[in-house]
């Protein structure tokens, strides 16, 4: 099962990449294929425009089977970021689940 995380990132202390870390590891040990943004930044830096990023991350998120959305709440309520990569996996079907994932979807491997 390939699970896309998202959280928030732009606008916080080390773009949140230690959250997605965790959250990942966590993922993986439960058999969990992650998808993680945080390794766009690794990869490219973090000095690229924020669309750079942007269609890396959907591009990304268009090879999942499920999306979880993580964190705190009012910070995910404001990002744009999270905004968009919902309403993409709304749109093609993907689901999309709010900070932990029934324990079916990671029994459905």
């Amino acid at each position: 099962m390939k699970v896309y995380i998202s959280s928030y990132m732009t606008g916080h202390d080390g773009f949140n990449i230690p959250a997605f870390d965790a959250k990942k590891e966590e993922l993986e040990a439960k058999g969990a294929q992650v998808l993680n943004p945080a390794d766009i930044a690794r990869k490219y830096g973090l000095n690229k425009p924020y669309n750079f990023y942007l269609r890396k991350a959907m591009r990304m998120l268009l090879k999942a089977d499920v999306v979880l959305v993580f964190g705190d709440k009012k910070a995910l309520s404001l990002s744009r970021g999270v905004k968009k990569e919902v309403s993409l996996a709304n749109l093609v079907d993907i689901p999309v689940f709010e900070q932990v994932l029934p324990k079916w979807i990671l029994e459905d491997r």
